[in-house]
């Protein structure tokens, strides 16, 4: 509204949502000068050298950028495969926010996934105030799917080649996790909800981190959730 002042909040979020694109291409610009030929991503019989992922997600991203994507949130509707990680790659350095559509999935997971966008584009077409959304939330899922991106793109490879390909992909996108939270957790108040979920990672981030140093570590418990799938806890015979 205009002559309104920006409460401190709203500022925040502003600035949030003009916030510095994840930097997740640094490294593979640096392998893909200096060995180009090396293989960056495989899946089954397909490989990615360093500079086609370069080439592939340098490509889209200008796209997105000539569409003025910045701060919107861009789907994917794909396979797990290595086009995936590329188009992954090129939306967060477009400055946006990556939503996977995976087709793999029910239709209503998909539709789910999508509703609150749907919603407020849906209020804001018909004058409605928008439904609030987190810009902190949002960014923090976006650099934690990057980080899934990656563990997908080597999943079935050696713990060696999946430790290499962490140590060069994952690492930087990590650390740079680590001080985005620290930085946006200094700015809540002691009983926020993003407050308190971000003391929770930081207080075990020796263990989230463990990945970076053992090829043989998954970044989620998936594994285990479904071998207890099986076990009943808690029920009377």
């Amino acid at each position: 509204m205009a002559g309104r002042v920006p409460t401190e909040n709203q500022s925040a979020k502003k600035q949030s949502m003009e916030r510095q694109p994840v930097d997740a291409i640094t490294p593979i610009n640096r392998l893909a000068g200096s060995n180009p030929e090396r293989v960056a991503l495989k899946r089954g019989a397909d490989e990615l050298t360093y500079e086609a992922l370069r080439s592939r997600s340098d490509a889209l991203a200008r796209t997105l950028r000539e569409q003025g994507v910045r701060g919107a949130v861009v789907g994917y509707w794909g396979g797990r495969d290595l086009d995936r990680a590329a188009a992954v790659i090129a939306i967060l350095n477009a400055g946006s926010t990556y939503l996977p559509l995976d087709p793999s999935l029910p239709a209503s997971r998909t539709f789910f996934a999508m509703a609150d966008i749907e919603e407020n584009v849906r209020r804001k077409a018909t004058g409605k105030k928008e439904i609030p959304l987190s810009p902190i939330a949002v960014e923090i899922v976006r650099r934690i799917d990057a980080l899934f991106e990656i563990e997908r793109s080597i999943n079935g490879r050696s713990p060696e080649e999946r430790l290499e390909t962490r140590r060069t992909l994952s690492r930087p996108l990590v650390e740079d996790l680590q001080v985005y939270m620290r930085e946006q957790l200094a700015k809540l108040s002691r009983g926020h909800d993003l407050a308190k979920a971000f003391n929770y990672i930081l207080k075990g981030w020796a263990s989230f981190t463990l990945l970076l140093e053992d090829g043989r570590v998954c970044l989620s418990n998936n594994a285990a959730e479904r071998g207890l799938r099986g076990i009943a806890l808690g029920r009377k015979s």
